[in-house]
């Protein structure tokens, strides 16, 4: 990390990835928030309510650090072809209520966010915000993990 860097002066890269993991979130939010609210199952419901807070808190915090930095306040676009490929695909799914196939793409929406996350990390390493970035990105391995929990409980009770 460049000794002058802080989180009030991040080199531009730092700024535009942290924009990207902005809008990021904010698709994923915004798209859980449609998910949980046609749900049925009340396991997923809670689960993507949860995750879409998540996701609302880690734009807004990382939305302060662009804000600090002169950076893009107001994202528009998606970061992520394949995430937002990834949300059209679930909510056709979703609409057919089968919560294992939902719960596949969320496992694989997971995984897109987390790779975004990886990446980010990977490219602005040592910068000010690193500790905020891999807290994050625990959050969401740990969320990945939690879908790819329920995931099995529900293949596992199907099964039966």
């Amino acid at each position: 990390m460049n000794k002058m860097e802080s989180v009030k002066s991040l080199r531009d890269e730092t700024v535009q990835a942290l924009e990207d993991l902005v809008r990021v979130n904010l698709d994923s939010y915004q798209n859980l928030v449609q998910v949980h609210g046609a749900s049925e199952t009340r396991k997923l419901v809670d689960l993507f309510r949860e995750l879409a807070e998540q996701r609302k808190s880690f734009a807004a915090e990382l939305g302060s650090y662009v804000y600090l930095n002169d950076g893009d306040t107001n994202p528009s676009g998606s970061f992520l072809e394949g995430a937002h490929r990834w949300w059209l695909d679930l909510t056709g799914k979703l609409e057919r209520g089968d919560a294992l196939v939902i719960l596949d793409e969320a496992e694989r929406g997971e995984a897109i966010i987390l790779e975004a996350y990886e990446k980010v990390i990977r490219e602005t390493e040592g910068n000010a915000v690193s500790d905020v970035l891999n807290s994050h990105r625990a959050s969401i391995r740990n969320s990945l993990d939690r879908v790819r929990a329920l995931r099995k409980r529900l293949e596992s009770a199907s099964e039966e």
